[in-house]
């Protein structure tokens, strides 16, 4: 089961986290540096940065839609312009959850908004 930590804006950081019993997310956006930085904690203990970027680097946000089985769920996204796509943690899978945190990141950066859906 996973785990979300709360929304968390701090003056100039959008902060979003999720946890499960081995991993540790942290997405944070912080406005004054400019950088997007995903961290991902093992066990507690052992921390590895997966992206450390300028936000110039960010060329679309937005949501996922998956369709498993006949169960939707929603997700999130940063496509960056190496084309590498990451996700921003999430509390839950609800498309209203996602277009929540969709819609901060992209008003906070300008950053383009692209929803997709798989079917």
């Amino acid at each position: 089961m996973t785990e979300v930590g709360p929304l968390a804006q701090s003056g100039q950081t959008l902060v979003y986290q999720s946890s499960n019993a081995v991993y540790h997310w942290t997405a944070e956006i912080d406005l004054a540096a400019w950088r997007l930085r995903l961290t991902r904690r093992w066990f507690g203990r052992w921390s590895r940065t997966v992206v450390d970027c300028s936000l110039g680097d960010c060329v679309s946000v937005g949501t996922v839609e998956y369709n498993t089985d006949g169960h939707i769920s929603y997700g999130t996204y940063i496509k960056l312009s190496d084309g590498n796509w990451h996700a921003i943690p999430l509390k839950g899978s609800s498309f209203d959850e996602a277009s929540k945190v969709v819609r901060q990141v992209a008003a906070a950066t300008k950053i383009p908004r692209l929803d997709i859906k798989y079917s």
